[in-house]
């Protein structure tokens, strides 16, 4: 997932070759301090959390994101807010500590910011978007993915 910067500061995403606008700010950039995501709405989408670990392979499933701007890069570790995470149609946030390395990462607006959505564990999910936030602003970067993740699959 690849998000970039149109004309008039509008933000935009670039996934494969479609554009989606999702808002309009006049700063230089942004620290991450929330992250949304929405859980598909498909069967099969939803995922527990893994209650067991064992020698890397694990009975439920986990995300964590890589994000990367101006050649620096942060990854959020496991993406879990103790609640019951990733269910059909669901918008889980994550803030603070549950952001790991990512949190107060500062984005750029005026580069690239790469991400890469990352699975592991058995039990496969299907995120419909990503969403990064400062926090306190409208502005916000967003990639659709609608893809379904499952073992050790990622997405970028």
């Amino acid at each position: 997932m690849l998000f970039e910067i149109a004309t008039r500061m509008i933000v935009a995403v670039k996934f494969a070759s479609f554009f989606f606008v999702i808002g309009v700010s006049r700063s230089e950039g942004f620290k991450v301090s929330k992250i949304s995501t929405k859980t598909s709405y498909l069967l099969g989408s939803g995922m527990d959390h893994s209650s067991f670990n064992l020698f890397g392979l694990s009975n439920g499933g986990d995300f964590s994101l890589n994000i990367c701007s101006q050649m620096k890069c942060c990854t959020t570790g496991m993406l879990d807010t103790k609640d019951d995470n990733w269910e059909l149609g669901q918008v889980d946030w994550f803030v603070g500590r549950q952001l790991g390395m990512c949190n107060q990462f500062y984005l750029d607006i005026g580069q690239a910011v790469r991400v890469k959505l990352k699975h592991t564990g058995f039990d496969a999910g299907r995120i419909e978007w990503i969403r990064i936030h400062p926090w306190h602003s409208e502005l916000e970067y967003l990639c659709r993915i609608g893809i379904r993740l499952d073992h050790t699959s990622s997405h970028d």
